[in-house]
């Protein structure tokens, strides 16, 4: 079988680390060719494992908003000749239907999140998506954003788990920081983080509080927390690093897929303080005790960090490690297979 992945970017995002992953796991399998479609550059490109990838980059230069994305991405599954084309990121779905018309092949859309904001892009993706052959969303919720769209019942979705590197082994480290890990964007609801961030510090003035990430907020965090211990480390490739040493992470999003930074802070013991959302609770259990009821309120986010800090509840990450001890390399792009079968010609 041959897979093509089309991924607008490998720029600083969870899924895009997803898909670097995976499509390195992929690689390894035998008689299972992997081509990579995606713009030059970007964080997470030297992570790539190229040795078994055929790596077809589009020129360099250009927008991965550029129209002419289409017609480079149609020439590429012309001469690529792939069995199945996946799409990832909102983007990469739009672009990647409309190279897609009239050549037959099976769409796969690999669905990142459980809501998508309105705006333009939903709009013309939202259609396009009902129609595709396959949806792998990492969330129930996920799958059920397409069921409320409209999408048929006789087109399968499947949900999939992302996968889980173990982090590399260090020597222990202090615990003695408080950090956010992610991108700066309204669906992380970082204004609030922000805030919490600040009281947080007053109420911890012995303690580290840092914000990890780059994104189009990145000027309005700098504003909130400009005069308070909080630091900016803007994007950080080892987050192992930074994880190592804290006491607790702060995820209050509106709304998730199944979000990277939990996972790694579940490998390393590491409690999250984190919105109640139900993508949340499948992931860290019903009685999880660090959930913030109200996510729009820095001072109840910032009570609930006070909690961890003064007494981690023993056990609070039971339910968590035992879903994230299956999401192996091995064991996530098996799933993908399986439920990429059917589609294979």
């Amino acid at each position: 079988m041959r897979l093509l992945v089309f991924i607008p970017n490998l720029a600083d995002g969870g899924a895009q680390r997803q898909c670097v992953r995976l499509v390195n796991e992929l690689a390894t399998r035998e008689g299972l060719d992997v081509v990579l479609v995606r713009h030059p550059g970007g964080v997470h490109e030297s992570q790539l494992d190229l040795a078994g990838i055929v790596d077809r980059p589009l020129p360099a230069g250009r927008s991965h908003r550029d129209p002419r994305a289409v017609v480079d991405l149609r020439r590429i599954i012309r001469e690529t000749r792939p069995d199945v084309v996946m799409t990832w990121l909102t983007m990469g779905d739009i672009v990647g239907r409309l190279a897609l018309a009239g050549l037959g092949l099976p769409w796969v859309i690999a669905e990142r999140d459980s809501a998508h904001p309105p705006g333009w892009r939903s709009t013309i993706r939202r259609p396009l998506g009902r129609r595709a052959d396959l949806i792998l969303a990492i969330s129930r919720e996920g799958a059920d954003y397409w069921r409320t769209a409209g999408r048929p019942a006789s087109r399968p979705t499947v949900v999939v788990d992302n996968i889980v590197v173990a982090p590399p082994p260090r020597a222990p480290a202090a615990r003695d920081t408080i950090a956010f890990i992610g991108r700066l964007a309204h669906q992380k609801n970082v204004h609030v983080v922000a805030r919490a961030m600040a009281l947080s510090a007053a109420a911890h003035p012995d303690l580290r509080h840092v914000i990890v990430g780059q994104g189009a907020l990145e000027s309005e965090v700098r504003a909130i927390v400009r005069d308070h211990a909080v630091d900016l480390a803007g994007y950080v490739e080892d987050v192992h690093a930074v994880l190592e040493r804290s006491l607790a992470v702060i995820l209050v999003s509106h709304h998730e897929g199944l979000p990277n930074v939990v996972l790694e802070a579940v490998t390393h013991g590491v409690p999250v303080v984190a919105s109640d959302l139900p993508e949340h609770r499948a992931l860290l259990g019903p009685d999880y005790p660090y959930f913030v009821a109200d996510r729009d309120s820095p001072e109840a986010v910032a009570q609930v960090v006070r909690r961890v800090v003064a007494a981690p509840a023993p056990g609070a990450l039971d339910h968590a490690r035992a879903r994230v001890a299956a999401m192996t390399p091995a064991a996530v792009a098996d799933s993908y297979l399986t439920a990429l079968a059917p589609h294979t010609r």
